[in-house]
C-alpha cells in the first residue's frame, strides 16, 4: 500500500522503480489505477463523464463497494 499511496501523492514510477527495483510496468499500471481513482473522486455524480470512468474502473478491477465510496 505504500507505493500505491506514494504514487497518488505524484511520486513518479520511475522514481518509485528505481527506489524500490520494481518493475517499471507494474508501477505505470499502479500509477493509471491512481489516476484512475483521483478522477473519480474529482468526478461529479450527474456528470456525463461519470459512466466511462466506472467502466474504465472496472476493467481496472475496482470493486463496486470501492467505487461506491469514491463517488459518494
Amino acid at each position: 500500500f505504500a507505493v500505491y499511496r506514494a504514487l497518488q501523492a505524484g511520486a513518479g514510477s520511475d522514481a518509485v522503480a528505481a527506489m524500490t527495483g520494481m518493475d517499471p510496468w507494474f508501477l505505470r499500471q499502479l500509477q493509471e489505477m491512481a489516476d484512475c481513482q483521483l478522477s473519480m473522486i474529482n468526478c461529479q455524480s450527474e456528470s456525463p463523464e461519470l459512466p466511462g470512468l466506472l467502466r474504465r474502473a472496472k476493467q481496472m478491477g475496482f470493486a463496486d463497494s470501492h467505487l461506491a465510496r469514491l463517488i459518494d
